[in-house]
This record gives structure tokens, C-alpha cells and sequence, in this order.
């Protein structure tokens, strides 16, 4: 529980206290479930633009979503959106947190009417985008699954992918999530195998590959860079979105100012790798070893023991 409320003391630093709240109400809204009885009243709004980030599990999107959210014209959301909405199918049912791949058959729910799907969306999200922001940034991993859905049905979007060095999100995944249900049955364990974890990585990232080049408006970020350059990363991303950059101060020391909140941004992916042993790496290997070089990223042959 403190290991929580430090990563979200963290997350939110500048704005604890109204993002605590509106937490607070999220969890009302959903456990009353009030969304079904209100949501024929509710007009979908249309902001200036639409901003949609994914990639994989692990890579540094929530607090690349703090950041830009930070900025005075742009508009989050409480939680990822897809909290939200059953407008988009939950590809992490059956016991499968941060696995959307193995659910990936669903996909196609999407794909099949992208207008509609929208426009549910929009309903839902209505009530809790800051009204005063020109532009929506929505945040949801599994958004990267369905990008040329998502601009189908949001006109004008733009698309943000995030990707990290396969070995670190999957260790990453694999400490922070629990298979429960069926999937723990299935697997036969209360953990995820780390080849397993890998399957995750290269599908997330397949997809990115896939449709990224394919998007009107998309601009692909990399884990180490952003760490290395918070206040570059964030100038840029400002400027693709079509917004004043101007509002970044760079502090030094991955320290950068958004408008009235401060982050702290440092590369974890040493301690990440770290924490991977001989055995881990001669079973994720095999598994990611091509989509990392393709990426870029250098394959870490197994230590002997």
C-alpha cells in the first residue's frame, strides 16, 4: 500500500490532492455503475484534437501522459480510458493483466464499426475532460492495438507510441502483474513466465511497427531518449500536437517544469536488467531477440553459470 501511494504521490507530484479526488469519484462512478443510466443524456464532445498514446506495458507512458497532460490546453483522463468506456473490448479479461495478446481475437470488435465505437467512447469520456482543454490526450496501452480504428473514428487524431528495450518492460510486466483466474489455472503458476511476457513485448511492438507508418499524424518516442531528454521529448511532443513548447523548463538533472508541475525523470533500465538472471534471459531470447534488433536494441546473450 505505501509502495502505491508513493508511485502515485510521484506521478501526480504538483497535483496530488485533485487527482486523489477525482480518483476518489472515478471509483464511486464505476462501482455504481452510473455510466449505463447516464450516458443517453450525455453529448459527445469535440475538442480541437484528439491525442492517442500506446505502445507496451511498462515503458514509461503514464508519466510521459503526466507530462503532456501537465499543459494547460491539454485534457486526461483520471485513469486510462478504457477504465472508462465498454466501448473497446477488454483484451485483459480471463485473468490476463497487462497480456492483451492473449486476447488479441477481439481486436476485431473494434475494427468492425470504428464510428460507433467513438461515439460511445466520447459519451463516456464527456464528464471527465477538463473543459477548458483545447486537445484530449487519451492513454491507454492497448490503444496501440487499434490505431487506424482509432482514426477512423476520431477525426483528425494524432498517435503517440512508446517503446523500451524488450528486456526492461518485460521484467518490468513481470513483477508488477499477477495472472489470476483462469489465466493462473491455465499457466499453473502465480507468476508470469518471462517467455510468456515476452510474447506481450513483440506484439505490442509489432503493431506499432505495423500501423504506426500507416497513420496520417504519428510520431514514435523511445524510452531512453525521453529519459535522456525529458524536456527535448516533451518540447517535441508539444510541437507535434500543434501547442506552445515554450512551457518546459528544463531544471537539470531530469528534472524538467511542465506549466506548474515539477517530474523527475531518471532511466531504470540498468535496475531492470539487473534483476534478470541466466535463466531468464535463455528463455526471453528466443522470443525477442529479432524484434529487438530490429528495433535497435543490443540482444544480451545468456551469462554461464
Amino acid at each position: 500500500m505505501i509502495a502505491r501511494i508513493n508511485r502515485f504521490t510521484e506521478r501526480n507530484r504538483g497535483a496530488v490532492l485533485s487527482k486523489a479526488w477525482e480518483a476518489t469519484l472515478v471509483r464511486l462512478w464505476l462501482r455504481l455503475r452510473l455510466r449505463e443510466a447516464l450516458r443517453p443524456m450525455i453529448r459527445p464532445r469535440q475538442p480541437q484534437g484528439w491525442i492517442f498514446m500506446g505502445g507496451c506495458y511498462n515503458s514509461g507512458t503514464t508519466i510521459l501522459r503526466e507530462i503532456l497532460g501537465a499543459h494547460p490546453d491539454i485534457g486526461t483522463l483520471p485513469r486510462e480510458g478504457l477504465d472508462l468506456t465498454d466501448a473497446f473490448p477488454d483484451l485483459e479479461q480471463g485473468g490476463w493483466p497487462r497480456m492483451g495478446f492473449r486476447n488479441a481475437q477481439m481486436i476485431d470488435q473494434v475494427n468492425a464499426d470504428p464510428t460507433a465505437a467513438a461515439d460511445r467512447a466520447q459519451r463516456d469520456w464527456s464528464l471527465w475532460w477538463d473543459r477548458g482543454a483545447k486537445v484530449f490526450l487519451e492513454k491507454s496501452i492497448l490503444h496501440g492495438a487499434w490505431m487506424p480504428a482509432l482514426e477512423q473514428g476520431f477525426q483528425g487524431a494524432r498517435f503517440i507510441g512508446v517503446v523500451r528495450n524488450g528486456y526492461c518492460a518485460c521484467e518490468g510486466i513481470r513483477r508488477r502483474s499477477r495472472p489470476a483466474g483462469v489465466a493462473a489455472q491455465l499457466l499453473g503458476q502465480a507468476t508470469y513466465p518471462i517467455d510468456e511476457v515476452g510474447r506481450q513485448w513483440v506484439f505490442s511492438n509489432q503493431a506499432l511497427r505495423r500501423d504506426g507508418p500507416k497513420l496520417g499524424q504519428y510520431r514514435e518516442i523511445r524510452y531512453e531518449d525521453f529519459t535522456a531528454n525529458p524536456a527535448g521529448t516533451a518540447r517535441d511532443l508539444f510541437r507535434f500536437v500543434g501547442l506552445d513548447d515554450r512551457l518546459v523548463q528544463d531544471q537539470g538533472g531530469g528534472k524538467i517544469r511542465v506549466g506548474t508541475r515539477e517530474f523527475t525523470i531518471s532511466n531504470q533500465n540498468a535496475d531492470s536488467i539487473a534483476r534478470l538472471t541466466s535463466s531468464d534471459l535463455a528463455a526471453i531470447n528466443p522470443v525477442i531477440s529479432p524484434m529487438m534488433r530490429d528495433l535497435g536494441y543490443d540482444v544480451i546473450e545468456e551469462n554461464p553459470v
